[in-house]
C-alpha cells in the first residue's frame, strides 16, 4: 500500500509534467509566426539620398493578402507609389520621387503563414533630398555676317506725277492729243473757207453775163 509520502511524490511529479506540456503548447503557436530579418533601410539608418524601394524579409514566407506598406514623414505624409509585392518571404514597395530630407517611418503589416497578423515600425532618416532636375539651356545662335549686315534701303523711283508704275506718262500723250486735234480742225476750217470763197465767185461771174 503506498504511503502518503509517495503519493506526494506522484501528485508532484504529474504536475511538474503538465506544467511542461502547458508551456510547450503555448510555444508552439507563437514560434510560427514570422519576423522580420532584416529591412532596406535598415532600422535607425541613415541614407544621403532618398530611396527607390522598401524591401523587408521575413524568417518565412508571408501571405499575400493584408500585406501593407507606409512610408510616413514627418507630416505624416505616405511616399509610398503604389501596390505592394510580396514574393514568398520579400515584400517590397516602390517610392514615390522627390522625397525631401527629413526623418521617416516605415509602419510595415503582413499576415503569417498560420495566419495571425503582425506589424511594425522601422525608422530612418534622409541627410539630403533628392537632386531636382536642372532646366535644359536653350542654345543660342550665333548671327552669321548676312544677318549683321545693315538692311540696304530701297531705291525710290521718281515720281511722275501721272501715276506711279505707268509704263508710259500720259501728261504728254494728252498734249499731242489736243495738238493734233487742234490742227485738224484749222484744216478743216480752212478748207471750208475756201470753198465758200470759191462758190461767192461763180455766182458773181453768172449775174455779170
Amino acid at each position: 500500500m503506498p504511503t502518503p509520502t509517495t503519493r506526494a511524490g506522484v501528485l508532484t511529479a504529474l504536475s511538474a509534467l503538465l506544467v511542461v506540456l502547458a508551456v510547450g503548447a503555448g510555444a508552439e503557436p507563437a514560434s510560427a509566426h514570422e519576423t522580420l530579418v532584416s529591412s532596406t533601410p535598415a532600422e535607425g539608418e541613415q541614407l544621403t539620398a532618398p530611396p527607390e524601394q522598401i524591401t523587408l524579409v521575413f524568417s518565412d514566407s508571408v501571405l499575400t493578402m493584408g500585406a501593407e506598406v507606409v512610408l510616413n514623414d514627418a507630416s505624416g505624409r505616405n511616399w509610398v507609389d503604389g501596390d505592394v509585392a510580396i514574393n514568398g518571404a520579400t515584400v517590397t514597395a516602390t517610392v514615390a520621387p522627390g522625397m525631401p530630407a527629413g526623418a521617416y517611418d516605415i509602419i510595415w503589416k503582413v499576415v503569417s503563414g498560420d495566419g495571425h497578423p503582425i506589424s511594425a515600425l522601422v525608422p530612418f532618416s534622409v541627410l539630403q533630398a533628392a537632386p531636382t532636375a536642372a532646366p535644359t539651356a536653350v542654345p543660342t545662335s550665333t548671327p552669321t555676317a548676312a544677318q549683321t549686315a545693315a538692311p540696304v534701303a530701297p531705291t525710290e523711283r521718281p515720281d511722275s506725277g501721272d501715276g506711279e508704275g505707268d509704263p508710259w506718262p500720259i501728261g504728254p500723250v494728252i498734249l499731242s492729243a489736243i495738238a493734233v486735234v487742234a490742227a485738224l480742225g484749222l484744216v478743216i476750217l480752212l478748207v471750208v473757207r475756201r470753198r465758200g470763197a470759191g462758190g461767192r465767185g461763180a455766182d458773181t461771174d453768172a449775174d455779170s453775163l
